[in-house]
């Protein structure tokens, strides 16, 4: 069972006109509507950071007003107390040299 070509006196398999139709039709159909999901917003551990992140300002922003009321200037209230050790340890440092002399 032999199909009609596109030329005159051609034939071709009914496989052979079903793939050339399919080809067609792909080329010729509108494309398809794809559709995208999107969730905007601020997710639940966000807004928890966030509202964690507020009452950390809002207790800074307590201690700084106290230390305002109580006379304090400012570099004081905005120093950061780090307390320094007065422990100093000595280390001898090795230089490149010696360790490739020890290779």
């Amino acid at each position: 069972m032999r199909g009609i070509g596109a030329k005159e006196d051609d034939y071709v398999s009914p496989h052979v006109q079903h793939l050339a139709s399919k080809t067609v039709y792909e080329m010729l159909k509108s494309p398809e509507d794809n559709t995208i999901e999107l969730k905007v917003g601020a997710s639940d551990a966000l807004i928890e950071q966030h509202r964690e992140m507020n009452e950390n300002i809002a207790k800074l922003v307590a201690q700084q007003a106290s230390g305002f009321r109580q006379g304090l200037n400012t570099a004081d209230i905005q120093k950061v107390h780090i307390k320094k050790s007065d422990d100093i340890i000595d280390v001898d440092l090795k230089d490149d040299d010696e360790d490739e002399d020890d290779e």
